[in-house]
């Protein structure tokens, strides 16, 4: 169960609403609402008020990969595909062994094939998903 998950649970299970929460934290309820929807990160100080109010232990710390935003994902997929824009296909290919290698075992895609497999040339010599 996601984090955000376990506070809407531990929240509703206390009969305190959004608003309550967000109030007694110090936060928007629009703002706590994405934070128990996992869309928004919540600092250290305010996630141990949470978990204090609601008396629910604290999650274990995370990479920084792991707390980044999807946006801030998304934007760091977006700068990596660019840079395997201008690679050969070779190089391309490198980079994502390379890569692929330094993920940890629960982020790696279930398939057994490597995940550069399947990239073609692009029409500027650059790498494309199929």
């Amino acid at each position: 169960m996601r984090f955000g998950a376990r506070i809407r649970e531990a929240r509703v299970a206390k009969k305190m609403t959004l608003r309550g929460l967000a109030a007694t934290v110090g936060v928007s309820a629009p703002f706590m609402s994405d934070v128990e929807r996992d869309r928004s990160g919540i600092s250290r100080e305010k996630l141990e008020k949470v978990c204090a109010v609601l008396g629910i232990e604290m999650p274990a710390p995370r990479s920084k990969e792991e707390s980044m935003s999807p946006l801030e994902r998304a934007e760091r997929l977006v700068a990596i595909v660019k840079l395997l824009e201008g690679m050969t296909p070779e190089d391309a290919r490198c980079c994502l062994e390379a890569a692929e290698s330094m993920l940890p075992a629960k982020a790696k895609p279930p398939s057994s094939k490597p995940m550069w497999e399947g990239m073609q040339t692009g029409p500027i010599g650059g790498m494309t998903a199929r």
